[in-house]
């Protein structure tokens, strides 16, 4: 078994593609890296559609077809023949009967083709012939049989097993004979060939990429492995190193060159790996790394494995010979084997083989490793993977193939998209088979897997019955399914010049196991439609512009025609090839070209022959395309009744396709636009850190306990003054380039690193103290903090070492800090009721506290001592009835609280400045919901429910909503709960007890303390209150709170108001420099409103909704709000969003009511008028992509059902007319929607490939799903009879199954029959111990007492006490919860029958336990008159109401106002008074109106090369109308172009350049007048990237033995210039070495030829695109080196034969 490096491959054997049709027991040895032992690290030597030029058939087993051949539905056809006037057919007959077939295509635009005719060397039943050679000089039209050009010396002929090819210089290749030990070499395409004896086994050949004349051939033998090294293409040799057992190339990362890596045998058994920069022409070696079992180059990685204990191997990597990084994984499991499945930029996909069937799938982070290490996390579970002589050895895979292989493609063309065939189902013994196979697809690099969604009808137009709900879905034919000896279909196809295009074989069903079909996406995966049925061949060209299609001859045997599509397979069109039938191989076309000509392989059915059919579809379009036939399409998808359109790794990737119904020819040299725009960061960009894994939908990441490592364990390296980041369980997606957005929830917090780790604790409330319990020594310990009599509510400022506590006694909020030695202060002590809760931001140093009484939430600074803190109110009475709990993220900027109003409990969100509020749960969901904690590391929040008693969980924005714990005695009334990596913590006043458990799954649940008056309850440790926001850069006067997406809020505090920026007193009066207002006289300014009653309230607090005055007058008289006249309200929440987002097609409102009522276009004669009023043009109706952007043009684009049934079609029964052909009849195939199709079968006869169900309905099947482990036949009778010894079926190794007498672990739970699986499998409804013993017990209204999961068949009966209702599953639940309007238990039994219940008045009270109503004037009287007290319970004395509130010379376009200050001009007589003196508002008339544009922005969405969107928003005044001038400027250059006026508030500057700094502003003019007002603001912003000019002035100048050549950057970079491409030629084509810098000079140090004329030129990249080529140089290379002379020259030794 040989490793095949595909990196090295497009060195090596130029670009080799493997194709194994039909004998199982070929195997290419066509690489440069070998081995010879038992491997561990294996590759993807999946070649098909790779960059290749070579492809290998197979026919010796097509020579007669088996009994397993399916001959199903013969039918007439209804393809249109089109003759051969469209398609150009050439036939070529080689009269050759080898059984193998090598194609070779010379590529780089050459028409020459090699075909290499010759026996398998695994063919052992017959003798080897002599190959044949034939080349073609005109790209197929016909072939020159070359094989007298290999001739031995003795006349005979030579067996020729391989042939290579030069990857740049496509001239030169090299042809090996190694049974005779020969070589054949050729420089013009095998024009002239050379023989070459050697005195060594030519195993293998390598070409050095840069140096045509120089390759290496590994000798191999059993006795020694030897590299053999050429420098003048095989005249001489030298060998250069021993016991190789591998060798490979690899790119130095300073210089360019080739480095040389071998790796060698070592007497240990174990390897070493060497490098060299010479080729080893000297002993000057280097050794790389020792004791190695396997490596492999990938790109500029190189993998390679260590043992590391018996049977397990440890995986590394290095970045071009760099550090050596371990790579670790986050699943505690055996690592057997690894198989490198993609490594695409610093990303990886690697199998790991665990047990003899199980290999999961991982995903790296960025492979240049994290400390130390490159963690590897969990992607998708149960892959299938064959390596051999390690898995899925009792299965029939090693009789066909020594190959190994993972089932997992990567689609062309678009980045991060995979599809994977996973264990589903697992087999028994050796009958693996596709139905215990699914596949699944990926879209974000393996972050999450979906199963493929099927099409919703047949190619027929029949609907297709398919629910997901029945695990039904789409499945993809991969290697297994090529391999599988009953099926042998054909993989998926996709090619990176026909982006979004895959087309695949397929079954619709519960696995792999089904009836076959073709299937095509146009939009990357998203969706698919079924194209033809059974299993055919397939390819594409033209840029997915042509389908072609060709019987497969296992399924149908013969075929002389060929199918082919020019609309997505939409129609397909028929043409003969031949005038007889052929048995064809394979349908393929030059891979990685663009190309209309395909060539289809076969022979007569009589006698194998081989016949190659050449085929130019070039005619079958009808005109060349142009501008009009072309549209730019993004991927789309729709998600959960959401149509979006999803980034490509934080991108949004817009193509240029051809449009579906043009048939139009496209061409070679197509230049695909493409462009690549960032966008916000939200959930789909991120996955699963190392140490989590995914949970839930959607998905979020909770912590892997099977893994040892702790991820949130401080670095090593983490020294004092320096920071490390601490995860929050996500990652971004390598290569994702998202920016903004919700990134805050998901990047990592920036933690300092300690002096020492302090121990976490809680702070506990005890109502007359405050105690810390450190969760370390489990100790309780009080805090010295005094004269407490009722502290409810606690916080503590980590930074100061202050506790900050609120007293409901004596209504006083109050601090202590503890480092200085001070006193205790009171901070607030009016206006206070019952503090229910506090939070502390810790960035801005704001207290927010809950005042349950007043229904408010408000907030005070506690870093100043005046102005009674700074007081500020966030939400009030308006948006709150109860509240109760609270939580703030200053870095989110968002605030979190619980309200339990009996009517409206709800757990709700805004910013941290009371907008934007969003009801993130109400009733059902809550109830009574109490305490409320963020866990910052995950990004999520936790409450208690104190009447539905749980624990639950949602992430920031309500979703992925869980319950953690539920119907748990130890919740039966949760008060407080706290978080903290990956533990919970809550107290229960019901149990007097604080509490831990799991916070992902609620396991593991700990008694930490039993103890009394419990109340708040918060943790802590020194990296809690880390993290910043914008506020750190804001410069507010009084309060800076922090907003979403790194923004921030400035406020005023109550009784001032915000005026342009500034927070005035009433009046509009400067505060004092205290900050604090002056009094107010006894009259009310014009800011204030006065009520009927006399009282003055400010204007911001009429029409509020709020009774302010008292008498309601401030209520009245109230209009609808609306927004800016530069906005629109949305419907249903009113939030205000800019007018040009309306009716622009894209859903901007939540209810899409921006969206409504749009105008409609008037659509042309050519152009299809969509739903929501868009025009797109016809030819993009039906074409599969949703341009309308509401779906209108892909509706109804299923043509009508036939009236009629021809005389071979079967009529099905119902529901209308639609026909079937005949044969499909009684096939166990349900083709008629009524099903009619599979009734009165019992005559039905099967063919003899077939196994015959029982009646007395005959169902067939294929005889190799007999005893497959999986009942086909509806009695059964398939697996009858099918018993096997025992001793031959090995039982799978369990990983869960722990050996006899050991105990699970405690995140795991013992199943009955001693199986360990982990607790969550628990009550999942899937039955995982095997015996179901782990969903026993699972009835939500069995009440589980125990901690653990209680493993009782029964629910738990009792006797209910009294004031108690017993369910009828026999739980016990309070009387006050009878006929309340909820359903309590179970069935509802408790609200049943309860039309004469009473309900207790606005003026009794409903007592807690038995519902009893008493008088209001009974509830806190000193007497309890509620059996269970509860009218005595939380009683407060009584307060009174709070009371009411009672602060240079200017450039053009502003004017100085105070002496000091400039104001904007717009500011002077806009009836705001803005200076002190009144300037501003004095002598004011129209005249002196001025109007100014001061705020503005740039539409991110559309910027491109070219243009940038400026649009702007100003208050307009009643019956003022006004005109804008935009006007622009290079930034810096101060030299402005004035556009046009115009009355829209957005405009597109044009024609810009590429990559530059542009100063925006808008001037005004009152319309209808001449006089424009200066502007004020200016925006500046860039335009996008665009192709760079030619690099210029090269120059080359001969040093020595090299080249250096220089250059000047390009004029225009139009972008950041990251790299240059040196390019020279001889050869043809050109080489070309890739910098990795941006210097503009480079000494190229290459083998070059004396006196030979050599030609250079250089390439530039910016980050998106790269530069035509530049001027081309040219030198002659000397043939002497100017080398300098020889001095000190001595003779130390000598002897007859030498001189030292």
């Amino acid at each position: 078994m040989y490793l095949c490096v595909v990196a090295v491959v497009s060195m090596v054997f130029r670009l080799t593609l493997v194709f194994i049709l039909f004998s199982p027991y070929f195997i290419l040895n066509t690489c440069a890296k070998y081995e010879f032992d038992s491997k561990t690290l294996f590759v993807n030597n999946d070649l098909r559609y790779g960059p290749q030029k070579t492809i290998i058939i197979n026919a010796e087993s097509g020579s007669d077809l088996s009994n397993n051949d399916r001959h199903k539905r013969e039918v007439p056809n209804s393809f249109v023949d089109t003759g051969t006037e469209k398609v150009k057919v050439k036939v070529n007959y080689l009269y050759d009967s080898h059984n193998q077939l090598l194609i070779h295509w010379a590529g780089e635009g050459s028409d020459v083709i090699v075909c290499l005719a010759r026996d398998s060397t695994s063919t052992i039943s017959r003798p080897i012939y002599p190959s044949n050679v034939y080349i073609s000089y005109d790209y197929g039209d016909t072939y020159e049989n070359k094989t007298h050009l290999f001739e031995l010396p003795d006349g005979s002929y030579s067996t020729v097993e391989k042939l290579y090819s030069h990857p740049k210089c496509n001239t030169h290749f090299v042809f090996t004979d190694v049974r005779n030990k020969q070589l054949f070499v050729t420089t013009n395409y095998g024009r002239n060939i050379t023989r070459l004896d050697a005195s060594f086994t030519p195993s293998e050949v390598s070409f050095h990429e840069y140096q045509p004349q120089t390759f290496l051939v590994l000798h191999k033998s059993e006795q020694k492995q030897q590299l053999w090294l050429t420098e003048d293409f095989g005249n001489s040799w030298s060998m250069i190193q021993e016991h190789v057992k591998a060798f490979a190339w690899i790119q130095d990362n300073k210089t360019g060159e080739q480095q040389l890596i071998v790796q060698r045998s070592e007497l240990n058994g174990l390897s070493i790996i060497l490098y060299s920069d010479n080729l080893f022409k000297t002993r000057l070696s280097l050794i790389f790394a020792t004791d190695v079992k396997n490596f492999y180059i990938k790109g500029d990685y190189l993998f390679f494995t260590k043992k590391s204990r018996k049977d397990n191997y440890d995986l590394y990597v290095s970045y071009k010979l760099g550090e050596q990084v371990k790579c670790s994984f986050d699943f505690e499991l055996d690592h057997q084997d690894f198989y490198i499945v993609d490594v695409t930029d610093n990303k990886a996909l690697i199998v790991v083989s665990h047990t003899a069937t199980l290999s999961h799938l991982y995903v790296s982070e960025n492979l240049g490793g994290n400390d130390g290490k490159v963690h590897f996390k969990l992607s998708l579970e149960a892959v299938f993977c064959y390596l051999p002589n390690s898995t899925w050895q009792n299965s029939w895979l090693p009789i066909v193939t020594e190959d190994s292989f993972a089932d997992v493609y990567k689609v062309e063309g678009l980045s991060g998209i995979y599809i994977a065939s996973q264990v589903r189902i697992k087999p028994v013994g050796h009958n693996l088979g596709p139905q215990h196979l699914v596949s699944l697809i990926t879209f974000d690099h393996g972050g999450s897997w979906r199963p493929i969604t099927p099409p919703e009808y047949d190619n027929e137009e029949q609907l297709i019955s398919c629910s997901p709900a029945n695990n039904c879905s789409l499945h993809l034919s991969q290697r297994f399914s090529k391999l599988y000896p009953d099926t042998r279909s054909i993989s998926i196809l996709s090619s990176k010049s026909a982006p979004g295009i895959i087309v695949a074989t397929g079954v619709i069903g519960q696995s792999l196991k089904g009836h076959f079909g073709v299937y095509i996406s146009v939009d990357a995966g998203f969706t698919w439609r079924q194209v033809l049925r059974d299993l055919y061949f397939f390819n594409m060209g033209d840029h997915g512009g042509v389908l072609t299609a060709a019987t497969y001859f296992k399924n149908r045997g013969k075929t002389r025609h060929v199918l082919y599509s020019t609309d997505a397979g939409e129609t397909w069109y028929q043409a003969a090839f031949h005038d007889e039938e052929l048995r064809l191989y394979e349908l393929t076309t030059e891979p990685g070209e663009n190309t209309t000509v395909f060539t289809m392989f076969g022979s007569r059915p009589q006698t194998h022959q081989w016949i190659i059919v050449k085929l130019d579809m070039r005619h079958v379009f009808e005109y060349n395309c142009s501008k009009v036939d072309y549209k730019s399409w993004s991927p789309s998808q729709n998600d959960e009744n959401r149509s979006y359109v999803p980034c490509v790794l934080g991108k949004q990737a817009t193509y240029t396709r051809r449009v579906p119904h043009s048939n139009c020819y496209t061409g070679l040299n197509f230049d695909r636009p493409q462009s690549l725009e960032p966008r916000d960061c939200d959930a789909l960009d991120y996955e699963c850190d190392f140490g989590f894994v995914r949970t839930g939908k959607p998905f979020h990441c909770i912590r892997n306990k099977t893994t040892l490592e702790d991820p949130y364990e401080i670095p090593s390296t983490c020294k004092p003054g320096q920071f490390y980041n601490r995860t929050k369980g996500y990652r971004k997606i390598s290569g994702d380039a998202c920016v903004g957005g919700f990134e805050k929830q998901y990047l990592p917090d920036i933690i300092p690193c300690p002096l020492q780790e302090v121990q976490e604790f809680l702070l506990i409330a005890l109502r007359n103290r405050i105690s810390r319990f450190d969760l370390t020594t489990q100790k309780l310990e009080d805090l010295p903090v005094q004269d407490l009599k009722n502290a409810i509510a606690i916080d503590l400022d980590m930074k100061n070492n202050c506790v900050y506590w609120a007293d409901i006694e004596t209504d006083t909020i109050g601090r202590q800090c503890f480092n200085n030695g001070s006193s205790p202060e009171i901070l607030v002590s009016t206006d206070l009721e019952s503090i229910e809760g506090m939070a502390y931001d810790w960035i801005s140093h704001h207290l927010y506290f809950v005042d349950g009484n007043r229904a408010r939430i408000e907030m005070i600074k506690t870093d100043i001592n005046h102005s009674g803190r700074m007081r500020k109110t966030i939400l009030d009475s308006r948006n709150l009835i109860k509240p109760r709990g609270i939580a703030v993220h200053p870095a989110a900027g968002y605030l979190f609280w619980t309200d339990w109003a009996s009517d409206n409990a709800s757990v709700s969100r805004s910013n941290l400045d009371g907008t934007n509020i969003k009801v993130l749960f109400s009733k059902p969901e809550v109830q009574w919901p109490n305490g409320i904690t963020i866990d910052h590391i995950a990004e999520r929040i936790y409450w208690v429910d104190a009447r539905e008693d749980y624990i639950g969980s949602s992430d920031l924005h309500g979703g992925r909503f869980k319950k953690i714990i539920k119907n748990n005695t130890l919740v039966s009334h949760p008060y407080a709960i706290a978080v903290f990596k990956d533990n919970l913590y809550w107290n229960d006043w019901k149990q007097n007890a604080v509490f831990s458990a799991d916070k992902d799954h609620g396991v593991a649940i700990k008694l930490l303390l039993n103890q009394r008056l419990l109340m708040d309850l918060k943790v802590y440790t020194r990296s809690m209150q880390e993290g910043t926001n914008a506020c750190a850069n804001a410069s507010c006067s009084y309060f800076c709170v922090g907003a979403p997406k790194q923004s921030y809020t400035c406020l005023c505090p109550d009784g001032m108001e915000m005026v342009n920026g500034e927070c005035l007193c009433p009046g509009k009066i400067q505060p004092f420099r205290n900050m604090t207002c002056p009094s107010i006289a006894n009259t009310c300014s014009k800011e204030h409103h006065i009520c009927n009653n006399g009282i003055c309230i400010p204007n911001g607090w009429r029409c509020d909704g709020e009774d302010d005055c008292g008498d309601g007058s401030d209520e009245a008289h109230c209009a609808p709000q609306t927004c800016d006249p530069n906005y629109f309200a949305c419907k249903d929440n009113g939030k205000c969003l800019p007018h040009y987002w309306r009716c622009d097609y894209e859903r901007d409102c939540t209810d899409g009511s921006d969206e409504f009522n749009c105008p409609k276009q008037n659509c042309t004669e050519n152009q299809f008028t969509c739903s929501n009023g868009r025009c797109i043009l016809k030819t993009w109706k039906c074409d599969g992509e949703n341009d309308c952007r509401d779906g209108s043009d892909e509706k109804h684009c299923i043509g009508p059902e036939p009236s009629t049934c021809k005389s071979n079609e079967f009529q099905c029964a119902g529901g209308g007319v639609s026909c079937i052909p005949v044969t499909w009849r009684c096939d166990l195939e349900r083709d008629c929607r009524d099903g009619s199709d599979e009734l009165n079968c019992s005559n039905n006869t099967c063919a003899d490939y077939e196994f015959a169900c029982g009646g007395p309905t005959v169902r067939c099947i294929y005889s190799s799903w007999v005893c497959d482990g999986d009942k086909d036949c509806p009695d059964g009778t398939d697996e009858l009879n099918c018993a096997v010894p025992a001793s031959t079926i090995p039982l799978p190794v369990n990983p869960f199954l722990l050996p006899n007498g050991t105990a699970c672990h405690d995140w795991m739970f013992t199943c009955a029959n001693k199986k360990c699986i982990p607790y969550w499998w628990k009550c999942d409804e899937a039955n995982d111990c095997g015996d179901n013993s782990d969903e026993i017990g699972c009835d939500p209204s069995v009440a589980v007492t125990t901690i653990r999961p209680s493993l009782t068949t029964n629910p738990v009966y009792a006797v209910c006490q009294d004031a108690a209702f017993q369910c009828a599953s026999g739980y016990c639940i309070p009387l006050a919860w009878v006929c309340d309007g909820s359903k309590d238990c179970e069935k509802g039994e408790d609200e049943v029958q309860c039309s004469g219940a009473r309900h207790c008045t606005d003026q009794e009270f409903k007592c807690s336990v038995n519902g009893n109503c008493i008088a209001l004037k009974e509830v806190c009287n000193g007497h309890p008159d509620c059996p269970d007290g509860s009218d005595e319970s939380s009683c407060t004395t009584e307060k009174n109401l709070p009371s009411g509130s009672a602060g240079p010379s200017c450039s053009i376009g502003y004017f100085s106002c105070d002496g000091s200050i400039c104001h904007p001009l717009a500011s002077l007589c806009d009836g705001k008074h803005d200076c002190r003196d009144d300037f501003d508002e004095t002598n004011c008339n129209p005249e002196k109106r001025v109007y100014q544009v001061l705020q503005m922005g740039v539409d991110e969405r559309s910027i491109n090369q070219s243009s940038l969107l400026l649009y702007w928003w100003i208050p307009l005044p009643d019956k003022v109308k006004l005109e804008f001038l935009p006007s622009i400027s290079k930034s810096a250059t101060n030299k402005f172009s004035n556009k046009t006026w115009i009355e829209h508030t957005e405009y597109r500057f044009m024609d810009l350049q590429p990559f530059t700094k542009y100063n925006m502003t808008v001037y005004v003019r009152l319309k209808d007048t001449n006089t424009a007002f200066p502007p004020a603001k200016y925006f500046i912003a860039s335009t996008a990237e665009e192709i760079p000019t030619p690099p210029w002035n090269v120059s080359l100048e001969q040093k020595n033995g090299s080249v250096l050549i220089s250059w000047n950057e390009p004029t225009h970079p139009n972008g950041q210039i990251q790299h240059y491409e040196i390019c020279w030629f001889p050869p043809e084509p050109p080489i070309k070495i890739k910098l990795s810098d941006n210097n503009t000079a480079h000494l190229l140090t290459v083998n070059f030829q004396p006196n030979e004329k050599y030609s250079f030129f250089v390439i530039a990249h910016n980050r998106l695109y790269e530069s035509k080529h530049s001027e081309i140089k040219s030198l002659i290379f000397g043939g002497e080196s100017n080398l300098d002379n020889i001095r000190n020259l001595t003779v130390t030794t000598g002897t007859n034969h030498s001189v030292s």
